[in-house]
């Protein structure tokens, strides 16, 4: 997702010492079997839930982490949107371990 946004080539220019560009700008990200495009937060989102999946991690540690965040970084509950991309990733099965 980083070289999305950093050479994607269909974002604004990068700003600040953050390197990413202003939100709600820039193209989707689509998962295979699923009808729902992502901006490239909520695209990490899903990973993100996915990842907690693959590692055992219960959702629940994921939600309360998430608020935690939202709450240290945004004074605020995490956002619906953002609770829908991560279970979505937590339970999406197209994805699993290999060896």
């Amino acid at each position: 997702m980083g070289a999305l946004v950093r050479d994607g080539g269909n974002y604004p220019a990068l700003r600040g010492a953050t390197n990413v560009p202003e939100d709600g700008t820039g193209g989707f990200v689509k998962f295979e079997g699923s009808n729902t495009l992502y901006n490239v937060y909520d695209g990490g989102n899903f990973m993100t839930g996915k990842a907690f999946q693959m590692i055992g991690a219960p959702l629940d540690v994921l939600e309360k982490g998430a608020n935690f965040n939202s709450r240290i970084r945004f004074d605020g509950k995490d956002t619906a949107t953002d609770k829908k991309a991560y279970t979505t990733g937590y339970n999406y099965n197209r994805v699993g371990w290999k060896k």
